[in-house]
């Protein structure tokens, strides 16, 4: 039996067991009749336990639920492979049809690693590129220098024919006449075009530069770069410093350029920026000499005017066309 409080009172449970000992009560329903008198209320056990359980239905659910579940398999599953798919079964010989072979395919790598048959010689080693000639071959590059950059000047030779012609007029010269001949004592001053239209010759540039040391001496040769300007020539001297250029009475100017023209044709433009080069060096009596890379036309001559002498930079050039114009040698004040 279990005894249970139904409402608050000041009778406790001592009481109760109290009563039910001293009273002589013989079964369970007036056991319970003097407990609910006493405000207690008596179940059996059993009775008392089946409530219990129903008062708490979600914990007993839960824990019945765990014990029904089935612990996690530990044992791997083996699935097969696909079947393979079965082989195609081609049928014997060519079949009919309207396709056209095109060989426009590249050649396998294997091809392209093997040389061509015409090349007999082909081997496996490496050489060093060989240069490409200068514009001024080397055998003749000497007498072209000559003939464009020397001066006149009297040799120690007499000239018999102007004697004879001076004794025939009745008139004995005060000096014997001296037979000319050119040098190269001046030297010269070199002008290279070093734009971006002109990238193309500047190894040639350089192979230019070794002539003329050759030909003239290094110490006569005053070398000078610039790009836009020719006016804004610049070399550097012995002690590292910048020395603009200018014209020098009686040395030769000799100036490699291609004048823009490659990017631009303007009459204009050509006069803007060559015009005041060319009168500075004929107002300082400096004889001035173009070489242009490429063959070049009248309407270039004629837009630099008549005081340069203006040759194709080319092995087609020859030592006798320079004589032709120039004579034998260029004619500078004493």
């Amino acid at each position: 039996m279990v005894a249970s409080r139904n409402n608050s009172s000041d009778i406790h449970l001592a009481d109760l067991i109290s009563a039910l000992s001293d009273l002589p009560w013989r079964n369970d329903e007036q056991a319970s009749k003097i407990a609910s008198a006493l405000g207690f209320s008596l179940q059996n056990p059993q009775q008392h336990k089946l409530q219990k359980k129903r008062s708490m239905p979600g914990v007993d659910a839960t824990q019945r639920s765990r014990r029904r579940q089935k612990l996690p398999s530990t044992k791997k599953t083996v699935s097969t492979p696909p079947a393979p798919t079965p082989k195609l079964e081609l049928p014997d010989g060519a079949l009919p049809g309207t396709l056209t072979k095109i060989d426009d395919l590249p050649p396998s790598i294997e091809e392209v690693q093997q040389p061509d048959p015409v090349y007999e010689r082909f081997d496996d080693h490496e050489y060093s590129a060989v240069d490409p000639p200068s514009l001024f071959l080397e055998q003749t590059s000497r007498g072209l220098l000559t003939a464009l950059l020397q001066t006149v000047r009297e040799s120690h030779r007499i000239d018999i024919d102007k004697l004879i012609q001076r004794s025939g007029k009745g008139t004995l010269p005060r000096r014997f006449p001296y037979q000319e001949t050119g040098t190269l004592e001046h030297g010269c001053q070199l002008l290279l075009d070093y734009a971006d239209s002109m990238v193309p010759w500047w190894n040639d540039l350089e192979a230019l530069t070794n002539q003329l040391y050759k030909t003239v001496g290094k110490a006569l040769v005053n070398r000078y770069q610039f790009t836009d300007d020719p006016r804004q020539a610049e070399s550097w001297t012995d002690d590292d410093e910048l020395e603009a250029w200018k014209p020098k009475t009686g040395i030769p100017n000799l100036v490699v350029t291609d004048f823009g023209l490659p990017n631009q044709h303007s009459a204009y433009r050509l006069q803007q920026r060559w015009r005041a080069f060319i009168d500075k060096c004929e107002a300082a009596q400096s004889p001035l000499i173009f070489l242009v890379p490429w063959e070049y036309d009248e309407w270039l001559s004629s837009n630099l005017g008549g005081y340069p002498y203006l040759f194709q930079w080319s092995p087609a050039t020859s030592a006798s066309q320079i004589r032709s114009l120039i004579g034998i040698g260029h004619r500078v004040v004493p």
